[in-house]
């Protein structure tokens, strides 16, 4: 293990997920979770606290483990967990970028905005159309 520091080079990070085994974000407050996307985007099972929206992305012992916030032995545990079994992390990382897909893509989310949209705009009756 090695500690980074900030890292600002995307090209950097992105070396650094790639060579990544599982990904870790012990957080006492998160409140959409982007860094857990980015992770799954590179299938990476991931390893969080229990607060905020991180149960909306990371879905417990299916794209990663999720422990109680300021619990460091439940964070230990989580980890030897992934560690130890690489398969089973691999199926999360798996489960992790199918989730991505399924629900953080551009093309989903611009379709879940329209939906909401549409349902705010009035349509159009005959009565409202203009007649030329």
């Amino acid at each position: 293990m090695r500690a980074l520091g900030k890292i600002r080079d995307r090209g950097a990070l992105a070396a650094l997920l790639e060579e990544s085994t599982c990904f870790v974000l012990s957080t006492r407050q998160e409140p959409f979770g982007l860094s857990f996307i980015e992770a799954m985007a590179y299938r990476l099972p991931v390893v969080a606290t229990h607060v905020d929206a991180v149960p909306e992305i990371v879905s417990d012992s299916e794209t990663g483990l999720l422990v109680p916030p300021l619990d460091p032995d439940a964070l230990a545990r989580a980890l030897v967990q992934v560690l130890s079994k690489p398969d089973r992390a691999a199926a999360m990382g798996e489960a992790g970028y199918a989730r991505l897909r399924e629900r953080y893509t551009w093309p989903v989310v611009v379709a879940r905005i329209d939906a909401v949209l549409a349902g705010l705009t009035p349509q159009p009756t005959a009565e409202t159309v203009p007649q030329i």
